[in-house]
């Protein structure tokens, strides 16, 4: 997931947020990619230019934090186990508990 979270105050808790949020919604690795913060740069920003915060994360499954780089540039470097995903989808079945249904009637009509 790449992004340019714009600044202000309370960003880097919301971005924080909601990377943690998708990777549990979908029990999966996430590596959340945020642009660095172009004033922690030495970059100037012109007026309607994107900005980010920084903070690339790897989320786990589970939506813990495994890793973050900070609000500058930075180099993140980290090994995945597959196998995890598979125990989280036991411990926390966030996916199963979906409703696929093949007969619309069965849905409303819809």
């Amino acid at each position: 997931c790449a992004a340019s979270w714009g600044s202000g105050p309370g960003k880097v808790d919301q971005w924080r947020l909601l990377a943690r949020a998708r990777a549990l919604d979908s029990t999966t690795f996430l590596v959340a990619v945020g642009q660095a913060d172009p004033q922690v740069e030495g970059v100037d920003v012109k007026p309607g230019a994107p900005t980010g915060v920084g903070h690339s994360m790897l989320v786990g499954p589970d939506g813990t934090v495994r890793a973050e780089a900070g609000p500058g540039a930075g180099l993140v470097v980290f090994e995945i186990d597959d196998d995890e995903v598979t125990d989280t989808r036991r411990t926390i079945p966030v996916l199963a508990n979906g409703r696929v249904t093949e007969d619309p009637a069965a849905e409303g009509g819809r």
